[in-house]
């Protein structure tokens, strides 16, 4: 009936659009098609479907015994999301039925992509998530060299360098580290783990699994995998073929350089969020301690955990703002165009900023959907507590996740990098390893996109669910742009998803700018300088 309704719609379609159909079918490579990633593909499934339930009608993405692969919905796809769009380089776009949702990546709130939320699709989507990833690790030839391990730096500014070489490296040449390097680190201490001393395993891989293994799974894409399987003889079905084929385009067209601008938004982030999520591996010690430190406040037992929204809030304390006192907390989260957070300068934000997003997520939602928030913070049981005296109302109607640690835990001087803090390191490296799985269940993220921790947090999120995450960024910080940048002033030159995703100043080359301790970084702006010379000659 599905193929029989389809070709009657064609059918009345004018001949021009007819022969454009079929140009487009012929030039298939010239069109760059995300199948593989399942935030683009399920949208297609609402406008081809409008007012049916899309798990019942894309049933054969997993299952392609049921049906031939529609070619003809790359058709649907091209008039949003092909290399001829004219939207900017760092704006994603998502469809939801009729409702067409824009995001610039440059700016510090996209809570308006909520309405392109597909809910319907979330655990083909989740599938469709982990095949992808399976594929990605099958196809790229994998170097037995081991990536650097950067056991001086915290977890989350570690891997986001490591997320930006991989990406890139396998842009280039379709290759994989292994792993990480069997290295000393200074936030992960494997002699108090018996099964990183019985394994041999030092440092990073003491909690990470190399690339080759197998994925640890969490109970979402557990339930996923149950409802929409990857069948046994996947390799030879359609969805692989296209999702090869696709991965290969993309690949040939971007080459982390400037044709990348001509790529969707979208495309780039997703393979950069995967990949983050390859290397993101959990070795099964860190599941357990994740598991036995995750406690729930349930107000609602009845409800069934896979339909309700998942909210990840991350609220930032400590040395994020110098250790300061509750009341020198900032009332109102930063604007786009607020200064730039050096060290020494950082800002926390008042519990009620964070709630006043949460309010707004929840008025989105509307009153029939379930929401559960996942908590990140240094200090959960006095945030926890002030939020039930202070937001009865919505502490009562939501059922709260979060890490019961010690907060002794997260007492100490300077920042977590500093000597002084040696003995606390260990445990606060597994607090973010912890942390930052537990905010990967988001659907919508409110946090600190200017924090290395908030933005790997958040790909992993967009990795887990293999579709856009909207976001609220209360520090004034885009995903694009660092801490230590006015992302206003920098946004002109963010011209690219490469620059946009693996920019660190850092690794530039340059010089900090003579009044980086009053502006904040501008390299950004002399490394754009500096390029756009080097083409001209």
């Amino acid at each position: 009936m599905i193929r029989k309704r389809r070709e009657q719609e064609v059918s009345n379609l004018p001949k021009v659009r007819l022969q454009k159909e079929q140009k487009l079918q012929n030039r298939r490579k010239d069109i760059i098609l995300f199948f593989a990633f399942c935030g683009i593909w399920f949208t297609v499934c609402s406008i081809i479907f409008p007012g049916k339930d899309p798990s019942k009608e894309f049933d054969f993405l997993l299952k392609p015994h049921k049906m031939d692969f529609d070619e003809k919905l790359g058709w649907q796809l091209s008039r949003h999301v092909t290399s001829e769009s004219s939207t900017p380089a760092t704006h994603v776009i998502t469809t939801s039925g009729e409702s067409i949702c824009e995001c610039d990546l440059i700016s510090i709130d996209c809570l308006k992509s909520f309405h392109c939320i597909n809910f319907y699709d979330v655990s083909q989507s989740i599938s469709l998530g982990v095949l992808t990833r399976k594929i990605l690790k099958e196809t790229a030839r994998l170097k037995k060299k081991r990536s650097q391990s950067m056991g001086g730096l915290p977890i989350g500014k570690a891997f986001q360098y490591t997320t930006s070489s991989t990406w890139k490296l396998w842009v280039d040449s379709n290759e994989m580290m292994l792993g990480f390097r069997g290295r000393k680190d200074k936030f992960i201490n494997e002699t108090l783990y018996p099964y990183c001393q019985k394994h041999g395993l030092i440092g990073k891989r003491c909690f990470f699994r190399d690339v080759n293994e197998s994925e640890d799974l969490d109970w979402l894409e557990t339930e996923a995998l149950e409802q929409y399987p990857i069948q046994d003889d996947y390799v030879n079905s359609p969805i692989t073929k296209s999702i090869k084929q696709d991965l290969r385009t993309f690949r040939s067209l971007s080459k982390y350089d400037e044709s990348s601008k001509h790529l969707p938004a979208l495309g780039n982030l997703l393979t950069f969020a995967h990949l983050a999520r390859i290397r993101f591996n959990r070795q099964d010690l860190v599941r357990d301690f994740y598991t036995k430190k995750m406690e729930s406040i349930a107000w609602n037992q009845s409800e069934i955990s896979s339909k309700a929204l998942r909210v990840g809030i991350h609220i930032r304390r400590a040395d994020a703002c110098d250790h300061a006192d509750d009341e020198s907390y900032e009332m109102e989260k930063s604007q786009l165009f607020s200064p730039a957070q050096v060290s020494g300068a950082r800002l926390c934000y008042a519990t009620s900023v964070y709630m006043q997003e949460l309010r707004h997520v929840k008025d989105l939602a509307g009153d029939n959907r379930p929401i559960h928030v996942y908590v990140s913070t240094d200090y959960a049981g006095s945030v926890l507590a002030e939020i039930k005296s202070k937001f009865s109302d919505l502490y009562e109607s939501m059922n709260w996740y979060f890490l019961n640690y010690s907060r002794d835990t997260f007492q100490y001087e300077n920042s977590i990098e500093d000597p002084s803090n040696k003995e606390k390191q260990n445990v606060l490296g597994e607090t973010a390893v912890a942390d930052l799985w537990h905010l990967s269940h988001s659907q919508v993220f409110i946090g600190h996109l200017g924090s290395r921790f908030g933005k790997l947090s958040w790909l992993l999120a967009m990795a887990r669910y293999n579709m856009f995450v909207p976001f609220s960024s209360i520090d004034g910080h885009s995903f694009c742009c660092e801490v230590d940048e006015n992302c206003g002033k920098m946004k002109p030159y963010i011209t690219s998803m490469e620059n946009c995703m693996t920019y660190f100043h850092e690794m530039s080359g340059m010089q900090l700018n003579e009044d980086y301790w009053e502006s904040g970084s501008t390299i950004r702006r002399e490394f754009a300088k500096a390029k756009l010379m080097e083409k001209q000659t």
